[in-house]
């Protein structure tokens, strides 16, 4: 099926919070590889990340986080009690664990993923443009809107954001 655009330039514009696009668009997914830290991680067989890569990253959060607490089950580890407070500190203890080496690769390959995705989203401060693409798209208050468009690119933020926000403002209010 191709579809012209005509019916819907906002789309393209919009941020996309899926699992795979936020890796593709912050890390660049290549081949069903990304680099991170000059060293590639391979997703194309990872079974985890088809079986997630179009799940929302809060979704796929939980999903990591559920089957970080498995692997500690199996170890022993008490997850209720001891409750782990960030990505940072799963990620450690993960690493503490070597004779579930196999399975704790993958959770560790994930969480090193969705850390250096999530630090982009909170540099970047995504929730604030995403909420405002939403009010763009979905009719918000033209007044308002156009007063928080001005505030993003006075702001600190990324230029390629700061685009999208304009390209989405003049798209909708020509």
């Amino acid at each position: 099926i191709i579809l012209d655009r005509i019916f819907d330039p906002f789309t393209p514009l919009l941020t996309q919070w899926t699992y795979q696009a936020m890796i593709h668009e912050f890390l660049g997914l290549n081949g069903g590889k990304v680099i991170i830290d000059d060293k590639p991680i391979v997703l194309s067989n990872d079974p985890l990340f088809i079986e997630n890569m179009y799940f929302l990253f809060s979704d796929i959060t939980d999903t990591i986080l559920q089957a970080s607490n498995e692997l500690m089950k199996k170890v022993g580890v008490n997850t209720q009690n001891n409750s782990v407070k960030s990505l940072d500190e799963l990620k450690e203890i993960i690493e503490s664990f070597p004779q579930l080496q196999k399975d704790s690769a993958v959770i560790k390959k994930h969480l090193t993923i969705m850390s250096v995705v999530n630090k982009i989203i909170n540099e970047r401060k995504l929730f604030d443009i995403s909420k405002l693409e939403q009010d763009i798209v979905c009719d918000g208050s033209k007044y308002d809107i156009y007063q928080t468009v001005l505030q993003i690119i006075d702001g600190e933020y990324d230029e390629i954001d700061k685009l999208r926000v304009a390209l989405l403002y003049a798209l909708k209010y020509e």
